[in-house]
């Protein structure tokens, strides 16, 4: 009777655990299972949601070509800080503008390779330079200008004419304005910031002008 008795709770033991390991591997399959829903849930969300930022990054774009457009009779004069706050807010997703290097080293924003086309003399105001000094650096090859020549001259628009007081902005200075007018007035499309394509003007000091815009890259994230 005793042995009975031992061999029934033997068997009894013996059936436990055989139920409590399945019940075990059952629950770690489980597991596994709904761990491997997960990752997939979670794996799809996030291709769709890279795919939906690189379809949204790659679709086509809208630049102000150097600020806005040539055609448009009441743009401010090109490649100026309002040009380019202009064409944000006329709905572009980005401007596109040009870069040469001064004689003093300073990336400035302009197209052309001197003044004469987008200078406009103020006769009423000419206490800042007088005619002489104005037609000399308007002349001048860019390259041999300074910064502070060059931003003494006041921009002219579309007309040939200039009713505010633009200058040419240094690349830096552009960089700034865009980020402050993208943060206070959310004027982008999305969350992206806007654009910047940069069109280097002065090719033969390629080398010089490409490591300030990798220290300008760096400094303000503009890879992204």
């Amino acid at each position: 009777s005793t042995q009975s008795t031992g061999g029934f709770k033997d068997f009894i033991a013996k059936q436990f655990n055989t139920h409590l390991m399945n019940f075990i591997y059952n629950f770690v399959v489980f597991c596994f299972f709904i761990f491997f829903i997960f990752l997939t849930i979670i794996f799809k969300f996030k291709k769709q949601q890279t795919g939906r930022e690189a379809r949204k990054f790659f679709e086509s774009k809208v630049l102000g070509h150097r600020g806005c457009c040539i055609f448009d009779c009441n743009a401010p004069p090109e490649n100026t800080l309002a040009a380019f706050g202009y064409a944000l807010q006329q709905g572009a997703h980005g401007i596109e503008l040009d870069v040469h290097l001064t004689k003093d080293n300073q990336l400035i924003v302009i197209h052309d390779f001197n003044l004469q086309r987008t200078s406009w003399f103020d006769f009423e105001n000419s206490d800042e330079i007088d005619q002489k000094q104005f037609n000399k650096i308007i002349k001048k090859p860019i390259s041999k200008c300074t910064l502070a020549e060059l931003q003494s001259i006041k921009l002219a628009n579309v007309n040939g004419l200039s009713a505010s007081n633009q200058r040419i902005p240094t690349l830096i200075q552009v960089i700034e304005y865009i980020h402050k007018l993208y943060s206070i007035h959310s004027i982008a499309h999305s969350h992206l910031r806007p654009l910047i394509m940069i069109e280097i003007k002065s090719i033969s000091k390629i080398d010089q002008i490409a490591n300030q815009l990798i220290e300008i890259f760096d400094k303000y994230d503009l890879y992204n």
